[in-house]
């Protein structure tokens, strides 16, 4: 019975191992140096949109200049 408790426990540390992590892919080095590389710079091909400027909307909410008579009135109700 014990050799089976032993067994077991061997083969629980097994089944709890991770494997090796995969090694990470080697850098590719290129010298050009010497060399003379030739070309033009690429631009996008259309139209350039800008974004339009920043709009202003007017304030839906309208401001009552006699609030605070009104609201010192209703103090004075409850």
């Amino acid at each position: 019975m014990r050799s089976m408790t032993v067994a077991l426990c061997l083969v629980a540390t097994f089944a709890l191992a991770q494997p090796a992590p995969n090694p990470p892919p080697k850098a590719t080095n290129v010298d050009l140096t010497g060399s003379t590389i030739i070309g033009a710079t690429e631009v996008p091909l259309g139209t350039i949109y800008l974004p339009h400027p920043k709009v202003k909307f007017d304030s839906l909410i309208r401001v009552r200049m006699n609030m605070n008579d009104k609201l010192a009135a209703s103090v004075h109700e409850i």
